[in-house]
């Protein structure tokens, strides 16, 4: 089960050729520029003609990418010449079938020398689209790449492939991304210093850059993001700062009306010069599902780079950009980019190039050579936050959970979006039943997600139950017994700082005890870490509570006192009195970073289901009430 919300409203490579330029006037307002579309003409070359030839090298190579030999290719269709007048236009194909059944190659020529290129391919392969089993996919069609023509230049496409290809209606759209007078002032502004920041960088909007919003079409997806994709568009690295609009133009043109995508596949694109522009419509806080890195769109943000980055370094700007953007869209989605990303069930790193999540050349050597620079850049002022501290997402979504269950024995998930409660979402329908309380203590068996440990009522067993990366739960096990001694148990998150997940526990003699997690779905040796602890009713593990870096514990007395408790080490010592008043809730929950203040939360549900998130502040004993419009009737919300 993956939580997809829809709100109604790839590294496609692409390839410019000659130089662009553009006449515009300074100072003109930004708006939208509807980009013009036609069909151009396709034919057969005739057999045994000049333009059916395919030299040795081009065979060879077609013949491997499309799982054919040489000597059973032919030029299924072509182009006549298309000719660029004083603007960029943007060609491609698309077609019916397979999509491994082609190879789209082009060639240019300039009005200066009047003599062809050699035939290049593009890259077309199925890695670039929405992902399987979305609205989007179903009218996603096969397609070659973008192919960027600059002015005074002419460009001749041809699709080669097996006599028995299965590919039909063949088409060659021919684009104008229109002009802007506002083209050449957009985006001017200096972007900002070359190292990360939690800021949000600047970054211009679809707004600046011209987007047609009425060209957009389906629903507005949204997931989580666990990672951040590099790519690029592989097309020339000279175009001028004015030509940037019509390019991402011609980008959305082509994934809308050609590939049949709802919008640009990307979330974000760079240029040369280390601007940031808005990409897929959605909100550039939110976590937009793109079109980029099928399989993984729905854990991951798509970034691309404007320029062709096969064998050429990229810029240090582009670096750096790159550095400030996934910066801050870690600290709004709360990962780590340093650290492994669980992205649909498999482990990538939190920075990683579309090549490592498909078999792709994408973003090219000169881009993927900076990706751990980029992680390392990024990481920093992210991985101290607060709210990187507690890691209760067990549906893999990007966001913390709070587990419950209802009279119909459903095991439920509730999330917080700005604030406030979301419906819950059912993890589990009627099976959830023999069990007297679940926490989640974050990754406990090292796979990048958080798991579930449920005490079994009638035998005291301590059962795990994995999370899958795509969310929902794998089967149950066993990994611990005789927990029925524990009267009070949750999750610490990584209490004792050695980068696992631990729980903690009161036993029959009152002492807290820690469970230290192995990292591999065990316990190493507990040991006692506070004594006296029979006025203490409910334990929280709240993560960093007062941003020293430690994960705390929230305990709550028998009168309704709520007390802070730090890690010195080896003990948990007071840290600060919150107040009293919290003996009215029946379950105190974790909940990391609900408010968006980088800060850790807690959820309080009385028992007539009324909730509230009691939200930290920059005054560490003073707390911030946020009630909650949900409420939570008929429903056992679980500590911890």
């Amino acid at each position: 089960m993956r939580r997809i919300l829809a709100v109604l409203g790839a590294c496609a490579l692409f390839v410019v050729t000659g130089v662009m330029t553009t006449g515009v006037q300074a100072g003109a307002a930004p708006h939208p520029v509807a980009p013009s579309e036609r069909q151009a003409p396709l034919h057969a070359p005739a057999a045994g003609s000049a333009e059916a030839a395919l030299s040795a090298g081009e065979a060879g190579v077609t013949a491997a990418r499309v799982g054919s030999t040489p000597g059973r290719l032919e030029v299924v269709t072509m182009s006549d010449e298309v000719r660029a007048g004083d603007r960029p236009l943007v060609v491609g194909m698309t077609w019916s079938g397979p999509q491994d059944d082609l190879v789209v190659e082009y060639r240019t020529r300039t009005s200066t020398t009047g003599a062809w290129s050699a035939w290049a391919p593009t890259t077309e392969d199925d890695g670039h689209g929405p992902d399987g089993g979305t609205v989007e996919s179903t009218h996603s069609r096969p397609g070659s790449d973008p192919v960027a023509v600059g002015s005074g230049t002419g460009v001749q496409l041809r699709a080669v492939g097996p006599r028995d290809h299965r590919a039909t209606t063949i088409a060659m759209p021919v684009i104008d991304p229109g002009h802007s007078a506002a083209d050449d002032t957009v985006g001017t502004a200096v972007p900002g210093a070359a190292g990360a920041s939690v800021s949000k960088p600047a970054i211009y909007t679809r707004a600046q850059w011209g987007a047609d919003e009425s060209m957009r079409n389906g629903p507005v997806l949204y997931a989580g993001v666990q990672a951040a994709i590099v790519h690029h568009t592989v097309n020339s690295n000279t175009y001028s700062a004015a030509d940037v609009p019509a390019l991402i133009r011609g980008i959305y043109a082509f994934h809308v009306n050609g590939r049949g995508w709802s919008d640009i596949g990307y979330n974000f694109l760079i240029d040369r010069f280390g601007r940031i522009w808005e990409g897929r419509y959605g909100g550039m806080d939110r976590a937009v599902v793109g079109a980029q890195a099928k399989g993984v769109n729905s854990w991951s943000t798509g970034i691309a780079t404007i320029g062709d980055f096969t064998d050429v370094a990229a810029p240090s700007a582009v670096v750096s950009a790159y550095s400030r953007l996934v910066a801050w869209k870690a600290q709004v989605h709360q990962f780590d980019p340093a650290k492994p990303a669980n992205l649909a069930g498999a482990l990538y790193r939190g920075v990683s190039g579309h090549r490592d999540v498909f078999q792709t050349s994408c973003p090219g050597a000169g881009l993927y050579r900076y990706v751990p620079t980029i992680a390392a850049a990024a990481s920093p002022p992210v991985r101290g936050l607060p709210s990187l501290t507690v890691d209760h997402d067990i549906d893999n979504n990007g966001d913390n959970d709070v587990l419950a269950t209802n009279a119909a024995h459903d095991l439920m998930l509730l999330h917080t979006q700005d604030g406030q409660l979301q419906a819950p979402v059912t993890l589990s329908s009627g099976h959830w039943s023999g069990v007297d309380l679940a926490v989640t203590p974050g990754d406990w068996n090292g796979d990048r997600v958080a798991d579930i440990l449920a005490r079994v009522t009638a035998t005291g067993a301590l059962r795990m139950y994995p999370g899958n990366g795509v969310g929902g739960l794998q089967s149950g096990r066993d990994v611990g017994h005789g927990w029925q001694a524990m009267s009070r148990l949750t999750g610490a998150n990584d209490l004792d700082g050695d980068g696992r997940s631990d729980m903690i526990a009161v036993d029959g003699a009152q002492q807290l005890r820690i469970y230290p997690g192995n990292g591999i779905g065990g316990f190493s040796t507990s040991r006692v870490i506070g004594t006296g602890w029979q006025n203490i009713v409910k334990i929280v593990g709240v993560g960093d509570w007062n941003g020293d870096g430690r994960r705390d514990v929230l305990g709550i007395t028998r009168d309704g006192t709520a007390i802070v408790y730090r890690w010195n080490g080896s003990r948990l010592t007071s840290l600060v009195v919150l107040g009293g008043g919290w003996d009215k809730y029946v379950s105190v929950t974790a909940l990391g970073d609900a408010t968006g203040d980088t800060r850790v939360d807690v959820l309080g549900v009385e028992a007539d289901g009324r909730a509230t998130v009691v939200s930290g502040t920059a005054t560490v004993g003073v707390t911030a009430d946020v009630p909650q419009s949900t409420v939570l009737t008929g429903m056992q919300v679980y500590t911890g």
